[in-house]
């Protein structure tokens, strides 16, 4: 009985948000503790990866934030190197300024979403807080993912919403109007 207690008390408060100041780099990190999970849909070929997930991150580098969304590809299919990705959400295609294929280029060394298994790449992406707002808004249940003419569709496994809006409750208020640069 004390131990089913304790784990009440450790999920209860448990945080959706991680931050940690990056021991290699000095940079300040805040991520979704946890990433919604998508996997390709049975009748495509899985040519981008078997499954993606997609997390928020903020680097801050002495208060000039950026945000990113990460997407990390897995599973046993290599996965394309080549060509921009765009998400379709809702019906409306999103694109995104790819930011980079390597987090290390932001200051990250552990990035904060990789799978215990089949790591296949990932690409970050740009995204600014009204963005990251429009998808807490209405999470979808497909993202569609183009490379060079190849369309696969995500479905969702596993969402993240809380962790989201959790993540965006501490973007400062002042700052969700004004465009992110990279």
């Amino acid at each position: 009985m004390i131990v089913a207690l304790c784990i009440g008390c450790a999920t209860e408060g448990a945080s959706r948000v991680n931050e940690y100041v990056d021991a290699q780099t000095g940079v300040s990190i805040r991520s979704m503790a946890s990433p919604f999970v998508y996997a390709v849909g049975m009748r495509e070929s899985a040519s981008l990866g078997d499954y993606i997930s997609i997390g928020a991150v903020e680097v801050n580098r002495m208060g000039a934030r950026q945000q990113f969304l990460a997407v990390v590809l897995f599973g046993e299919t290599e996965p394309a190197r080549t060509g921009n990705v765009t998400f379709t959400v809702g019906g409306q295609p999103h694109e995104f300024t790819i930011a980079t294929r390597e987090p290390s280029s932001l200051g990250i060394s552990q990035p904060p979403f990789r799978p215990p298994w089949g790591y296949l790449g990932e690409i970050w992406y740009v995204v600014t807080p009204a963005e990251l707002r429009a998808f807490a808004a209405a999470p979808p249940d497909s993202i569609e993912l183009i490379e060079v003419g190849r369309n696969l569709t995500y479905f969702t496994l596993d969402r993240a919403d809380a962790a989201l809006r959790d993540f965006i409750s501490d973007i400062p208020e002042a700052r969700m109007s004004e465009p992110q640069q990279p």
